[in-house]
């Protein structure tokens, strides 16, 4: 495959139109298991060199047009690529959140469960939880008392939220008051009556 040696060779942008090209001829002419093989190797190489654009638009190509288009169905095998390719998208990669929302989409249409395969669903909520700071519990004098810790990555500082304090924001003691509606006709209400 030259274009890992492209890619080795630091030539990303060429590595990554030479990948497309080929998959388009091989869509053209619905050889889509060729297509996949390209587009899954090429997506993981480029996303493992630290190109999450370059790596994550292949992605997407993968599955929008081999997966979608060529009506591949929700198994293990599939699942399998599309997961493998889920891991090794930088953390802060913005298409990532694209990818997954488009994966469990795929799921839900070519699988058998209507709100998306189970299995990419927990595979999307790992990633999604080891990016969230974690709950530590201190104690202090006897009490457990419980705190959020947020790393701020710019710094060393770390701030901290009262676990108590985040849940009462969200409890309210008394209803929130409704509005009345207006009048069908303003003109038979009494407050523009003159």
């Amino acid at each position: 495959m030259p274009e890992k040696k492209r890619i080795a060779e630091g030539n990303f942008y060429e590595a990554h139109q030479q990948l497309r090209v080929i998959t388009s001829r091989y869509l053209k002419a619905a050889d889509y298991t060729s297509a996949c093989d390209v587009l899954f190797n090429g997506s993981l190489l480029l996303l493992r060199a630290g190109q999450g654009g370059s790596g994550g638009d292949l992605a997407l190509m993968l599955l929008n047009d081999v997966y979608i288009k060529g009506e591949w169905e929700c198994n293990e095998q599939n699942k399998k690529r599309l997961s493998e390719i889920l891991h090794a998208f930088p953390k802060d990669e913005p298409t990532r959140k694209r990818f997954i929302t488009e994966i469990i989409g795929w799921s839900s249409r070519f699988g058998d469960i209507e709100r998306g395969d189970p299995d990419l669903h927990h595979d999307a909520g790992k990633l999604y939880a080891e990016g969230k700071p974690k709950v530590e519990h201190l104690e202090n004098d006897g009490f457990a008392t419980s705190f959020l810790s947020v790393a701020n990555t710019n710094s060393n500082q770390t701030s901290s939220f009262p676990l108590n304090r985040r849940r009462s924001l969200r409890r309210r003691t008394a209803p929130r008051p409704r509005h009345r509606p207006l009048p069908a006709n303003p003109r038979t209400s009494a407050l523009h009556m003159v």
